[in-house]
């Protein structure tokens, strides 16, 4: 979702090797445009096979899949055919996506990619200021929508408010049949009461502020504020006291869940989410007094994540806007907190370029000895600073650069290093690195593998049968057929009698190195038996007796 730099390998060939752009998208760049969260838009992607050989696709995917989901991942596509891919957007956030949509191909060394965009919206207006904000002007716009309107009671009318309506379980769709109010930190139901002061006087329960109002006293609205007021047991709320929020190992208080050492108070499970929620509204809203709410706000950021709001914590929220006439942003979008680089402080966050990586590896595949293939590693700069590159370098001479390549990339823009594979000899294999540095901080050095096998000079190649063992000759009821090639790619055997007519036809799997053909139901005779791989394509004589 954060603009993000990464890298995307890809390829371009030339001479006798497969031609590049066998692999596209249309269109190659889809803008979703508005799309609310909540309800997602799919548009369809066409890829395209643009070669004459089958496209044997082994993943597909959003790289960063933050917005851009889909269902597709491995299939092969014929000869000249092509694919409808359904691409689902679904943002979780008001703000702008770009992404890129990835193919990766075993059978074409190509990585075809089409750019996503799309512009994330809430459908709710009360967070429309908020659209595409980050850091301190979400703090600032989340600050003011907050503060804005909101209607100041009394303590005692919010205090009736939450025993009588609220959080009355009769009265807010929870069911109850009569009067019922639950402790948030152990769980106790009053049952039966008939007002405020009844339950606090026979049942013990308290109000209970999440920010101790020890910290700021009785000052309105502060005081009546319900988006941090929560009823609790007399006990509980004693427990508590002015504590802070944290992870308790050896309680001396512990009841329905909730823990206490003296030090640290920790809520049980089903109002982590709630407490910590209700401290950055308050944080928002007003101010952190005592710096009470930044000591804690490692435990804040997790228990905000791992205890998301449910559906009566979501009512809760409605029923008191309703009432003083402001939401919790936090419980309608807990996601608000990724967007916020320190919730205490000026953070904007790092504009250092910053250097994420699809692969490790670039990998050529089989090119036939004589010929090159023509490599690229695309580098995209999504951070707010440009990325440079430095000491650009190949460790190998079957590698080599073509062309400059661009050393300063801009942000939100894509530069390209070209690299020449060449082998020198036939059925070898080859490994070399690239490697570079980047000014991106916590990736200062690039290292890439590079990886590519050669085949045969060509068919008349007088060392090709030296690669493929016929035995036995003459044979009965089966023939073994050895590859004594180091690697070879896929590709097909036939049979073929001396008429001209084609017998049978058999794939060949990539790097197989032995395999046994039956030849029952063959009259005896003279065959030839043709074999291609790759770019290699032979025949030899098969005598069956």
């Amino acid at each position: 979702m954060k603009l993000r730099t990464f890298l995307i390998a890809c390829f371009a060939c030339c001479g006798a090797s497969i031609a590049w752009g066998q692999i596209s998208f249309s269109p190659a760049v889809v803008d979703f445009a508005a799309v609310y969260q909540g309800a997602p838009v799919t548009v369809n992607v066409t890829l395209n096979n643009n070669s004459a050989t089958n496209l044997w696709v082994e993943d597909i995917n959003a790289y960063h899949g933050d917005a851009f989901t889909l269902a597709d991942t491995a299939f092969v596509i014929a000869p000249g055919g092509n694919r409808v891919i359904p691409v689902v957007c679904d943002p979780g956030q008001n703000v702008n996506y770009a992404d890129w949509l990835l193919v990766k191909s075993s059978s074409h060394p190509e990585i075809a990619h089409a750019r996503l965009y799309a512009m994330g919206k809430y459908s709710d207006p009360y967070y429309d200021a908020t659209q595409n904000l980050w850091n301190e002007a979400l703090k600032s716009s989340l600050s003011t929508i907050i503060s804005t309107g909101m209607i100041s009671h009394t303590y005692n009318a919010s205090r009736d408010q939450m025993y009588m309506v609220i959080d009355n379980e009769r009265v807010n769709g929870q069911g109850a049949a009569s009067n019922t109010i639950e402790c948030i930190y152990t769980g106790f139901l009053a049952v039966g009461y008939g007002s405020r002061t009844d339950a606090q006087t026979n049942y013990g329960l308290n109000t209970e502020h999440t920010m101790p109002q020890s910290l700021f006293g009785s000052t309105l609205p502060e005081l009546s504020d319900l988006h941090h007021l929560f009823i609790t047991t007399d006990a509980s709320n004693s427990e508590r006291g002015n504590s802070p929020f944290g992870i308790v190992a050896n309680p001396n208080w512990s009841v329905g869940g909730s823990k206490s050492n003296g030090n640290l108070f920790e809520p049980r499970d089903e109002q982590k989410g709630p407490s910590v929620r209700a401290l950055l509204y308050f944080l928002f809203r007003y101010q952190d007094y005592q710096a009470f709410i930044c000591n804690m706000a490692p435990v804040l950021r997790e228990w905000n994540k791992n205890y998301p709001p449910d559906a009566v914590e979501k009512k809760r929220n409605a029923d008191i806007f309703s009432f003083q006439r402001n939401r919790n942003p936090f419980v309608d979008h807990p996601e608000f907190m990724d967007r916020i680089a320190s919730l205490c402080g000026v953070d904007n966050g790092d504009p250092a370029p910053i250097a994420d990586w699809i692969a490790d590896t670039l990998q050529y595949g089989y090119v036939a000895s004589g010929s090159t293939l023509d490599g690229y590693y695309a580098i995209v700069n999504q951070g707010e600073d440009s990325l440079h590159l430095s000491n650009l370098s190949l460790s190998s001479s079957e590698f080599t650069f073509i062309g400059s390549p661009n050393l300063r990339i801009p942000k939100d823009s894509l530069a390209e290093i070209w690299v020449r594979f060449t082998p020198s000899a036939p059925n070898q294999n080859f490994t070399a690195q690239l490697s570079f540095n980047t000014d991106a901080p916590a990736t200062a050095t690039r290292t890439v593998q590079l990886l590519g096998s050669s085949t045969f000079v060509s068919a008349a190649d007088p060392k090709a049968k030296e690669y493929l063992k016929i035995y036995p000759q003459p044979a009965r009821d089966y023939v073994t057929i050895e590859f004594a090639m180091a690697a070879h790619p896929e590709g097909t055997m036939s049979l073929w009698n001396l008429n001209g007519q084609q017998i049978r036809t058999m794939p060949v799997a990539r790097g197989l190195a032995q395999t046994q053909v039956s030849l029952a139901g063959l009259a005896k005779g003279v065959y030839m038996l043709q074999v291609q791989l790759g770019t290699a394509q032979f025949s030899e004589k098969l005598i069956v007796e």
